[in-house]
């Protein structure tokens, strides 16, 4: 997905126009500054923008709530993260071609469109995860798919309507041997209650817990192999060195796969060396099986 989902999103720039946001009270003269600033000297961070107390999440400006304002509107766009993560604004008229800009679509189709892209990439999904994967409104999605053609499936032990997208095809067999670790991130597992359906697993992301509240590790990944998430992993980087934090593995995996999954976890991180680290967690429930 890129710069062809601009036109689709349009609903949630228009509803925000329209009536207003969550968000605080932007000041008139904040959002003169920040657009005269781009508009003379091209691209700039907020840092670049206005000063602000506070970091992270915390980071409190009027600069920010303009910034946000205007990104929520369709006046500014982000191009890219620059070396510190921080977003770099651009004025979108600059940045997002014309025939894009210039298509108005209704809602209706817009919200069409975006249910099949999030069902073609979720492959099967109830009207909950699909709603999910794009921040859609769910009664919409309800309706929209109601009066589809997508194929209606029953998964085992789930009372809701699962989704199927035309384009899933269920014939073409897996490599049974790779255990491929799934970012937490990924739309097959993020969405906790279709994790627990289809995987029968309730893996929870914890970075953002202190580290004496971790169950697990920092950053646990799924593990997948073939069809069936198979254990998770907890890995982090430090130098040239990478840690396991914890792994748990619910039956045994035979050395040569498991060898093939520390590769390409080395392979991805760009580390020499992969180590066991000696930290432990609250909570010692996990176990090895090798």
């Amino acid at each position: 997905m890129g710069l062809e989902l601009w036109p689709l999103l349009e609903w949630r720039r228009r509803r925000i126009r329209q009536g207003g946001w969550r968000g605080p009270k932007v000041k008139r003269e904040s959002l003169a500054r920040v657009r005269d600033l781009i508009t003379a000297e091209g691209p700039k961070t907020l840092s670049d923008l206005d000063s602000a107390r506070g970091s992270g999440w915390e980071r409190q400006s009027p600069g920010r709530w303009a910034c946000e304002w205007m990104l929520s509107v369709g006046e500014l766009a982000c191009v890219q993260r620059d070396s510190r993560w921080r977003r770099v604004y651009s004025l979108s008229a600059a940045v997002i071609p014309e025939p894009l800009r210039s298509q108005d679509l209704d809602e209706e189709e817009c919200f069409r469109r975006l249910i099949d892209i999030s069902l073609k990439a979720l492959g099967v999904a109830t009207v909950s995860s699909i709603a999910d994967y794009l921040r859609l409104p769910k009664r919409a999605v309800s309706q929209v798919l109601g009066d589809s053609s997508y194929r209606r499936l029953r998964i085992e032990k789930s009372a809701e309507i699962w989704y199927g997208h035309d384009s899933l095809d269920t014939s073409v067999p897996r490599d049974t041997s790779i255990i491929t670790a799934l970012s937490p991130f990924d739309s097959l597992v993020w969405t906790r209650p279709r994790q627990q359906e289809i995987f029968g697993k309730d893996y929870r992301l914890e970075s953002y817990k202190p580290a004496d509240k971790r169950e697990f590790g920092y950053y646990g990944m799924p593990l997948l192999q073939g069809e069936q998430i198979i254990g998770r992993i907890a890995v982090r980087r430090n130098a040239q060195k990478l840690l396991i934090e914890a792994q748990e593995l619910d039956n045994p995996v035979a050395t040569v796969d498991y060898e093939q999954l520390l590769g390409t976890l080395l392979e991805w991180s760009g580390c020499s060396e992969i180590s066991l680290s000696t930290a432990r967690h609250k909570k010692e429930k996990h176990h090895d099986y090798l």
